[in-house]
């Protein structure tokens, strides 16, 4: 890698921290939108960091499965008229209200592991 593919972080005292890789900044640099049309899909860890947006005209299914990094986090995105639901394969999906679709098209999720196969989602759910 190139100097420029990192970021210089500050730890809390003040004092010069590691070089973060800007391909590790995730949703906080310019996220990268991954467009989908399929109605069946499925999470892979090239997906941390990104949004996923389902254009789909139909329902979507979103499988999310074990063995996803710890850190994983990534938006979920409804841009087409099919509501995005997502399904646990091996993992637990924590959400206030155990809803696991989105609301309505144009809804932003956030998907975040909070340890080993266990996530919690955010956002406007139905």
């Amino acid at each position: 890698m190139h100097e420029s593919d990192f970021l210089r972080t500050e730890r809390p005292n003040g004092a010069d921290g590691a070089r973060v890789p800007l391909s590790q900044i995730g949703l906080l640099a310019s996220p990268q939108i991954v467009t989908i049309v399929a109605t069946e899909y499925a999470l892979t860890k090239d997906h941390h960091g990104k949004i996923v947006d389902f254009v789909a005209d139909g329902a979507v299914t979103l499988t999310v499965s074990a063995g996803l990094p710890s850190d994983f986090i990534c938006g979920i995105s409804q841009g087409g008229a099919g509501r995005v639901t997502l399904q646990e394969d091996g993992v637990t999906i924590n959400e206030p209200d155990d809803q696991l679709s989105t609301e309505k098209r144009f809804v932003m999720l956030t998907l975040a592991a909070f340890g080993a196969n266990v996530f919690r989602l955010y956002g406007r759910t139905a």
